[in-house]
């Protein structure tokens, strides 16, 4: 799915605060991040997907996404 993604002309890729109540190494409620990828909505076939990287400091995910 992720090659699919990366072959689009077009991205669209957000990231999102939410609380987690159990990860290891991290107090309960405190911010983690999820990163939302989608394709456009003229593709074809749509896709979506949803990145949660466990000590991630909520950037952009540069091995999804390479800059």
């Amino acid at each position: 799915m992720k090659l699919s993604l990366l072959n689009e002309t077009l991205l669209h890729a957000d990231k999102t605060v939410l609380k987690v109540l159990h990860e290891p190494g991290k107090e309960a409620g405190s911010k983690s991040y999820v990163c939302v990828y989608r394709t456009s909505k003229y593709n074809t076939h749509p896709a979506v997907l949803y990145e949660y990287p466990l000590g991630q400091r909520g950037d952009l995910s540069k091995e999804t996404i390479p800059l």
